[in-house]
């Protein structure tokens, strides 16, 4: 070793050529351009995101505005009753169409 690579090994000089500075160059240029892919990459997730909430929100809002429009007899029967005599009502009703059914089915099945 020479005096001069013993004084800059002791100072801790380390002399870059040009084809590493060059090197180190496009090093950092495709960190720079890999960090501002994945930014945008992110920001473009943000985006979806929050456009399909936007969406959702608009289709409740939307589906409000319509259940607001319907007329209350469209809403009949959408909702389970707690009252007796109405439940007593429907039980009928559909005993009633029960044995209807159950007399054309056995109709049906004698007259093969």
């Amino acid at each position: 070793m020479s005096m001069r690579d013993l004084i800059d090994e002791r100072n801790n000089v380390h002399y870059v050529t040009q084809e590493e500075l060059a090197r180190q160059k496009e090093e950092e240029e495709r960190k720079r351009q890999q960090e501002a892919a994945e930014r945008l990459r992110l920001e473009e997730a943000a985006k979806k995101a929050a456009l399909e909430l936007e969406r959702r929100r608009e289709m409740e809002q939307r589906k409000l505005l319509e259940q607001a429009k319907m007329p209350p007899s469209s809403r009949y029967g959408t909702n389970e009753t707690d009252n007796p005599v109405t439940k007593e009502q429907i039980n009928a009703i559909l005993a009633e169409k029960r044995q209807e059914l159950d007399k054309v089915i056995h109709d049906s099945q004698t007259e093969e």
